[in-house]
Order: structure tokens, then C-alpha cells, then sequence
């Protein structure tokens, strides 16, 4: 990735008056009023703003400095940039608007938890975790794919490349920062962070290990190796954390709201680079708890990284807009607002998909006669929920059956073939079988009854609702059964 160019020194027109007051003139013109709205809910950095159509009679330096008195009062962070300068932020009303939304669908009482996410919302929660890990992972140059990846997670096994070590560790400290929320954020706990990511990775001193003067680090274009970023002195890493840490913890002066507070520690630990490796992993990772700490439930539902991995040049090129425009951090609240509001939208059009796949599922459970009704609202039950076990005392309970009745009904679904059993010490655990879906479908394709003693007349008319088939898969946001994984 190329260096985005600086932008001009557009104060040089203040030595000028005259000169500056024939620029401001030209806002009395229609048309360069409403170009200027228009680049400003863009935000755009000098390096995109130079390629822009300009109104006819303004140049394009002319029009950066009609861009930048209207950006020349931003809200300040006690978070120190460079020379003393600050980081500082503009809320233009594009950002407020992404604000307010994810305000209303993101919080614990917000949209997408009380109305959309299903009852097995701690699976969805799991999966969205693992999302993160491998994302987070593939954006620091991991290199395998969210099956193999997920399949790693779910089966407990021991990491063999690095890539998989990664993942793993992305993971663990995905789940660690969720029994961090109740805490206040300090060093010792990004370092902690830090061990987790890196663990096996570095040599075992190194892991939450603090650089040092010693320590060269810079980021550099792998594809043209120019060096693109150099931190702070390792010398200024301890009060630079601190103040981090500070500005989390406590009230600002003037108020700042929880999600631009979050990019910005987000930002803030990126720049610092207080390691020798895993930065990027830990400022994500403290992005996340951040956000928990602070109420917004549903982004353990919101695999934020998988959008960075997308383009992830457009990561990289936030960072450095900020570094190369004095300390703005609005290119950088500006993108990931964009990122969030995205990953909203998917969550919402994947729930919306899943829901009509489990309708009709459910439409196909109803068009078997051959169950009982019994049989039938568990089997209802396990397309919802398709981690659940049940047991021949939770079945008869439920219904207030015996349990040689009960028994007859978990063991005929399974010779049906839709629940597996599973025998643990002295009980027998009944889980949904993983192709319950197909199972269903194919045995209404086929017109034949799971009785073996069922007649072709028992079955129902299939409805003429289109089907949700293979060749027409529920997206997957969260279950890994991702087609394009071998590609």
C-alpha cells in the first residue's frame, strides 16, 4: 500500500487575507455550496479529495480550503497525537445519523436482540466469537480458511501451523475480554491480552512484553517494502497507555459518546504499537471489550473483522489518513462507523434468511403425519435449536407422558434418522441430526412416510412456497458451511 499523499498546508491563506476572503466568497455560489454538503458526508482525506469534479470556477486547492474551515473546529481527546497535539474529531450529521442507528439495534434492548436473534442466541454468540478470531486472524496475514478454521475450534484440537495457533489465540481472547467487561481497563490487562494472542507465537518473553528501545518496529508495504508507519518511542509507550487507560475509564470534560470513545482507543493502541507484534490483534480486541463494557450486547453477534478482511486496505489507509492530517480522527471514526452500520445490515439480512429457512422447515415437519404431535413439536423444537439434547426424563416431563412412551418417541425419531443418539455414562442424549433439514425434504421429495408401515396416501400436499435447497444456501454469516472455502 502506497503512502497517501499529505495534504497542503491550507493555513499558508491566512497570510493572505484578501486571497482567502476571495475563496470564502465563492460559497455565495449554489453549486459549490452543495458540493461542499456532499464531500462532507463523505469525509473525504486530500489523497481521494484531489480526484474529486470540482464546481466549475473553484480549483481544487481553493476547495480544500473551503473544506477545512469547515472542518477547523473539532472536539479535542486527551489522547496525545504527536508534538504535543492531541487527536482530535469532527460529528458531522452523517455520523450521528450511523450513531443514532447503531444506538437503537446494538444495545441489550436494541433491534437486532429483542426482535431478530433467535432463541439460541449464546450459539449465535459462539459462532459470532469465532467469526471475529479467524477474520482477525486472516487480517494480520493468517492464511486458511473460516472452514478449517472453525472446524479447529469446534473440535478442541491442538494448533499445528501458525495460522492455526492464531486463530486460536484470536479465540480464547475473544471469550477472555467477556469476563473482562465488569473491569476497569489498565496496562496489566492489555498486556494480559497481548500474552493471549501471541501465546506460543513469540519467544515466551516477549508475550505482553512492552517494547523497548531496543526493539526496531515499524509497519512496512511487504509489496514495496517502503515503510509506511513508525510508532512513538518505546519510551513514551508507558504514559501513552496510561493516558489510553485513563481516557477509558473515566468521563471526558465534554461528553463523548461510548462508540467514537471505542474507535478512538481503537486507534489510539494501533498507534502506539506498544508491542513487537499482535497490535492490531490487541486494539481489536480492546475495541470489543469496550463496547461490552459499555452495553452494546449485540456486538458479540457482529464479526467486525470479517468487513476489515474485505478490504483491508481501507483499514490500513484509515490509519494513515489520521497520521498524515494532523491528528484527525474522523477518517478513522468515518470508516468504522461504515464498517458497523455494514455489519448490521448483513446481521439483520442473514437473520431474515434463517427465519424463512426455519419456517420452512417447519412447513415440512407439519406435512409428515406419520409423527405424533409429540414427535412433531420436538422436532419443531430442534430446528430452532440445533444444539439441544433431549432425554427420555426431559421429553416425558415436558408432555407428562410415561417413560416407556417417551422412550418409543425419541427411538422412532431416531430409526427415522432425525435424532442421533448419544450414550453418556448411564443416560442417552438425543441431538438433532445434522442433516435433519434434507432428511425432512428428501422424505417429502420422495413421498415415503418415515414408518416404515406409513402409506404414500399419509403425506400431505408439499406447499408451492419456493424451497430453500443446496443450490440456494441460507447466507453464512455464522455457520461456517461456507461453499467458497475450497475455492
Amino acid at each position: 500500500m502506497r503512502l497517501p499523499e499529505k495534504p497542503p498546508n491550507w493555513l499558508e491563506y491566512f497570510q493572505d487575507p484578501t486571497k482567502l476572503a476571495k475563496i470564502v466568497g465563492k460559497m455565495s455560489d449554489a453549486n459549490v455550496r452543495d458540493f461542499l454538503g456532499r464531500v462532507s458526508d463523505k469525509y473525504l482525506h486530500w489523497d481521494k479529495f484531489r480526484f474529486e469534479a470540482m464546481p466549475k470556477g473553484l480549483s481544487t486547492n481553493e476547495a480544500w480550503v473551503l473544506v477545512q474551515l469547515g472542518r477547523s473546529q473539532p472536539q479535542e481527546l486527551p489522547i496525545t497525537f504527536e508534538d504535543s497535539k492531541h487527536l482530535q474529531f469532527l460529528l458531522p450529521p452523517k455520523h450521528q445519523e450511523w450513531l443514532q442507528f447503531i444506538d437503537r439495534e446494538a444495545s441489550w434492548s436494541g433491534a437486532i436482540i429483542t426482535r431478530s436473534v433467535p432463541r439460541d442466541h449464546t450459539r449465535y454468540a459462539v459462532n459470532s466469537l469465532m467469526e471475529e478470531a479467524i477474520a482477525s486472524s486472516q487480517l494480520e496475514g493468517a492464511v486458511t480458511t473460516r472452514k478449517r478454521a472453525k472446524e479447529l475450534l469446534r473440535s478442541g484440537r491442538k494448533p499445528v501451523t501458525e495460522a492455526d495457533r492464531m486463530v486460536v489465540n484470536n479465540y480464547s481472547a475473544m471469550l477472555e475480554i467477556r469476563d473482562l467487561k465488569d473491569e476497569n481497563l489498565t496496562k496489566e490487562m492489555i498486556c494480559g491480552i497481548h500474552k493471549i494472542l501471541v501465546k506460543d507465537m513469540m519467544e515466551a518473553s516477549d508475550e505482553g512484553r512492552l517494547r523497548t528501545d531496543e526493539d526496531d518496529v515499524a509497519v512496512w508495504d511487504v509489496r514495496t517494502d517502503e515503510r509506511i508507519f513508525v510508532p512513538p518511542p518505546a519510551s513514551e509507550v508507558q504514559w501513552r497507555l496510561d493516558e489510553v487507560c485513563k481516557f477509558a475509564n473515566t468521563p471526558t470534560k465534554t461528553f463523548v459518546h461510548p462508540l467514537i470513545k471505542a474507535i478512538a482507543i481503537h486507534f489510539a493502541i494501533g498507534y502506539i504499537h506498544p508491542y513487537c507484534d499482535g497490535n492490531g490483534r490487541a486494539a481489536r480486541a480492546i475495541f470489543y471489550w469496550f463496547l461490552l463494557k459499555n452495553g452494546y450486547d449485540a456486538f458479540e453477534f457482529l464479526p467486525i473483522s470479517r468487513i476489515y478482511v474485505s478490504g483491508p486496505s481501507k483499514y490500513a489507509r484509515a490509519y494513515l489518513y489520521t497520521e498524515t492530517d494532523r491528528g484527525d480522527l474522523t477518517y478513522f471514526i468515518h470508516y468504522n462507523l461504515q464498517v458497523i452500520v455494514r455489519a448490521i445490515h448483513d446481521l439483520h439480512a442473514y437473520l431474515k434468511s434463517q427465519a424463512a429457512f426455519l419456517r420452512e422447515a417447519v412447513e415440512l415437519a407439519d406435512s409428515h403425519p406419520e409423527l405424533n404431535y409429540r414427535q412433531l413439536e420436538l422436532i419443531k423444537n430442534a430446528l430452532h435449536l440445533p444444539d439441544e439434547a433431549f432425554t427420555t426424563k426431559s421429553h416425558a416431563g415436558k408432555f407428562r407422558i410415561t417413560f416407556p412412551t417417551a422412550r418409543a418417541d425419541l427411538l422412532g425419531l431416531e430409526r427415522a434418522g432425525l435424532l442421533t443418539a448419544v450414550q453418556r455414562g448411564r443416560t442417552t442424549f438425543f441431538k438433532p441430526a445434522g442433516d435433519l433439514y434434507d432428511k425432512l425434504k428428501e422424505a417429502k421429495k420422495a413421498s415415503i412416510p418415515f414408518k416404515e408401515s406409513a402409506k404414500r396416501s399419509d403425506i400431505k400436499t408439499v406447499s408451492k412456497k419456493k424451497q430453500l435447497t443446496k443450490t440456494e444456501p441460507v447466507p453464512d454469516l455464522f455457520s461456517g458451511q461456507d461453499e467458497q472455502d475450497d475455492a
